[in-house]
């Protein structure tokens, strides 16, 4: 039976490498960006990435958008560059 994901074996045999760090590190080398480990610490590599990957599709990770960035009130460019305090203008 085919399983949804490959085997310990298979990612043994695949990497070389019978250590989670390493194994994730040697498929990310390998071109296989899905690689990723699961909760309890195991590397988890879909089957249908892999074939994927094996016929030379897949091949590049999508783009990641950049993360937003957050001004501050009170920040440096803000409009607001002088306090008024008491009807009196502090620069």
């Amino acid at each position: 039976m085919t399983t949804i994901t490959l085997t310990p074996a298979e990612l043994l045999e695949l990497t070389g490498y019978s250590q989670p760090a390493a194994q994730l590190q040697a498929l990310h080398k390998q071109g296989y960006w899905r690689a990723r480990r699961s909760i309890t610490g195991a590397v988890v590599l879909t089957r249908a990435h892999f074939e994927a990957i094996e016929r030379g599709e897949d091949r590049q990770a999508p783009q990641q958008k950049p993360a937003p960035q957050l001004r501050l009130a009170g920040a440096v460019g803000s409009h607001h560059r002088h306090a008024r305090v008491g009807g009196l203008s502090h620069a």
